[in-house]
């Protein structure tokens, strides 16, 4: 027993020395939300490397946006609640929680034309936009796999386990969107530009400082208000496929577990996976056109200007 003790004790300084080594060496960091003296493990388990913590952000965002958002169309379609605005709100709840999760490590894109948007007008950097959507469209295929988990009794007592995306028993538009089978193909192309493009504008009129000075707390919410907005004002046609994340994975999944006709059907797959990105693309063009490269340009103070030019002129006469 008293081997035993000594060879505790040993052991708990040991550890306690490799905790206090690691605090100080990271002691030169800028405080975070937490204590490290008293979570020492969590801040052990710090990831260094920005594109990992990029990553992990988004795949943890859309995730949480995911499971949210398609638990809400698990009520719409399983339990026969037809207040479909209900379903809406729920997105936008989704939205808001997934923007606020991923705001501080990779400013919560959570959408992948959010993501190639900014990147087309300059507001992000090309390099960065692989890892992040990568980490979108990983984070909604795995919500979709633990959504499924969690209702598939539900699932199959509704449907029988006949998985159709269509009629009395369909089931398909609890997983992605579909056109209206009213709403011809061009019309549907048409809609998804209109409405990827309508939220990428109203973003860039959120989050532009210079523009109306919105504060950082308040564009979670506002932009998970447009969202509700535009789903439930102008999504009618094909159910606002404004999010490639949203979309595509959930198709795939779908097409896994037994719709077969999830990829196939109408062959309108390709429109939220791609045309959305015209869309988001075309939004933030027009907002940078009509109103970003417009504003008036803010001037240094004269005694700022006066001094560089005397410094220009010094180094001149050198």
């Amino acid at each position: 027993m008293l081997l035993i003790a000594v060879v505790m004790k040993v052991a708990l300084t040991f550890l306690l020395l490799r905790f206090q080594l690691t605090l100080g060496r990271r002691s030169n960091r800028k405080p975070t939300s937490f204590d490290p003296e008293m979570y020492s493990f969590l801040t052990y388990c710090r990831i260094e490397k920005p594109y990992v913590r990029e990553f992990l952000s988004e795949f943890i965002s859309t995730f949480i946006l995911m499971v949210i958002g398609e638990s809400a169309m698990v009520h719409l379609v399983l339990k026969g609640v037809k207040d479909v605005f209900a379903a809406v709100f729920c997105w936008g709840i989704a939205i808001m929680l997934g923007l606020l999760t991923g705001a501080s490590n990779s400013g919560g894109h959570i959408n992948p034309i959010v993501t190639t948007g900014f990147a087309s007008v300059g507001r992000f950097p090309w390099t960065k936009v692989p890892h992040y959507l990568l980490g979108q469209y990983l984070g909604s295929f795995t919500a979709c796999a633990l959504v499924y988990a969690n209702n598939r009794p539900l699932l199959n007592h509704f449907d029988g386990g006949n998985r159709t995306i269509l009629g009395p028993n369909g089931t398909g538009i609890l997983w992605t969107t579909f056109p209206d089978p009213n709403v011809p193909i061009g019309v549907c192309v048409l809609d998804t530009v209109i409405c990827s493009g309508l939220l990428m504008f109203g973003i860039l009129v959120i989050i532009d400082k210079d523009n109306g000075g919105v504060p950082n707390y308040l564009h979670s919410y506002l932009i998970g208000l447009l969202v509700i907005a535009i789903c439930w004002g102008v999504g009618s046609n094909c159910m606002a496929g404004i999010n490639p994340a949203r979309d595509f994975p959930p198709r795939v999944f779908a097409t896994l577990i037994g719709y077969e006709d999830a990829l196939s059907y109408r062959n309108f797959w390709w429109i939220p996976m791609f045309v959305s990105h015209i869309g988001g693309t075309v939004g933030c063009y027009l907002y940078e056109l009509t109103i970003g490269v417009h504003k008036p340009i803010k001037m240094a103070p004269l005694a700022e200007i006066t001094e560089l030019k005397e410094y220009s002129a010094e180094q001149h006469t050198r």
